[in-house]
């Protein structure tokens, strides 16, 4: 798993119009800080994901009209959308990260 990343795109998403970053999957500790209400949370939330299928519906029941989020990691790539309910867009359910695995 060296040198392997998840890019993660977040747009439109509470006070968020878009925000990209990068999570290196290596052995460490990472820190995010920020102000309050810069996106530390929702960021999160967003990593959660990768793991925890549930966790932007459970963290993002709002009204996010054209909310998204899309991570990328060498040849993967998958786009989450929030219409009515937050659904994928890009590919098949099995496909996802947290099923096939990097971890």
């Amino acid at each position: 798993m060296e040198n392997q990343e998840i890019k993660i795109i977040i747009e439109n998403i509470k006070k968020i119009k878009k925000m990209e970053f990068i999570l290196k999957l290596e052995k460490g500790i990472i820190v995010i800080s920020g102000d309050n209400a810069s996106g530390k949370s929702t960021l999160l939330t967003c990593i959660a994901k990768l793991v925890q299928r549930s966790s932007l519906n459970n963290e993002f029941r709002g009204i996010y009209e054209n909310g998204r989020v899309t991570y990328v990691s060498l040849d993967k790539k998958f786009i989450w959308e929030k219409n009515r309910n937050w659904h994928e867009t890009s590919s098949k359910h099995e496909d996802m990260f947290f099923i096939g695995g990097f971890f």
